[in-house]
């Protein structure tokens, strides 16, 4: 694979847009959120707030409800999958974060 830098990906390498799989945790506040636009930010080799606000994307209010009450209640882990910038983004209960690149068609 080669590894090329574009201006218009904040500089980021096909190598560091390969699928990213990041540890848990969720993020400076503790907020599943705040984990996702973290991790896509590092992903694409740029700063939190120069990547597109997550509630363009999803309801970032409810992807902590629901992740973290999971998490919390010890219930049957809980999955949530959606495209985020030029990732699918898979949140997982359990505290797991999956970053892939969206497939072009």
């Amino acid at each position: 694979m080669t590894s090329r830098r574009d201006s218009n990906d904040g500089g980021a390498t096909d190598a560091e847009r390969r699928e990213t799989q990041v540890p848990p945790r969720w993020g400076r506040n503790g907020r599943p959120s705040t984990a996702v636009v973290e991790a896509v930010a590092d992903a694409l080799g740029r700063e939190p707030v120069d990547v597109s606000p997550l509630q363009h994307h999803v309801d970032a209010e409810a992807l902590d409800a629901l992740v973290a009450h999971q998490t919390a209640e010890g219930a049957n882990g809980v999955r949530v999958t959606f495209e985020y910038e030029e990732f699918e983004v898979t949140v997982d209960s359990d505290g797991g974060i999956e970053i892939s690149p969206v497939a072009a068609d």
